[in-house]
C-alpha cells in the first residue's frame, strides 16, 4: 500500500503493510511526517448519545494499528474513545469489554422494560 510521508514539499511515497481487509485510511491522502507516525484504522461502530447526556462511556470502537508503537498498539489492538479519550486493547481486554458492554446492554434492557408506555401527545408526537 502507497504511504506518503514527510514534510510539506520533501513528501516521498513509500509502501507499507497495510491490512487492506480493514483499514479505512488513505495513507497517500493523509500524509504523515515519518514512517513511524502511520496508523491503520478501521471503521468505527458508534454509540450515539443525545447531545446534552454527559458521554463518560465508549462511544466508539474501532480496529487500530501502529506498527512504529513500542506498546500493545504495536499490533492491531481495539481502540475504544471515551469522550475523545481513546485507549487501546488487546484480544483479551477487547474481549472483556465486549461482554461488560453486552451486561451493561441486558441491563439497560432490562430496566427500560420495567417502564410504563410512552405517552402519546395530542400533536402525535412521543414523549421522550
Amino acid at each position: 500500500m502507497p504511504a506518503r510521508v514527510g514534510r510539506p514539499g520533501e513528501r516521498v511515497t513509500i509502501y507499507v503493510e497495510c491490512p487492506t481487509d480493514w483499514c479505512i485510511v488513505d495513507h497517500v491522502a493523509e500524509p504523515v511526517g515519518a514512517a513511524e507516525d502511520i496508523n491503520h484504522q478501521g471503521a468505527p461502530a458508534v454509540l450515539n448519545l443525545a447531545a446534552d447526556q454527559a458521554a463518560g462511556v465508549p462511544t466508539a470502537v474501532y480496529l487500530s494499528w501502529w506498527p512504529g508503537s513500542h506498546d500493545v498498539a504495536a499490533q492491531p489492538c481495539l481502540a475504544v474513545d471515551v469522550d475523545r479519550d481513546v485507549a487501546v486493547y488487546g484480544r483479551t481486554g477487547a474481549l472483556a469489554i465486549a461482554d461488560q458492554i453486552i451486561a451493561f446492554g441486558q441491563d439497560v434492557r432490562r430496566l427500560a422494560e420495567t417502564l410504563p408506555e410512552d405517552m402519546v401527545l395530542p400533536t402525535g408526537g412521543e414523549e421522550s
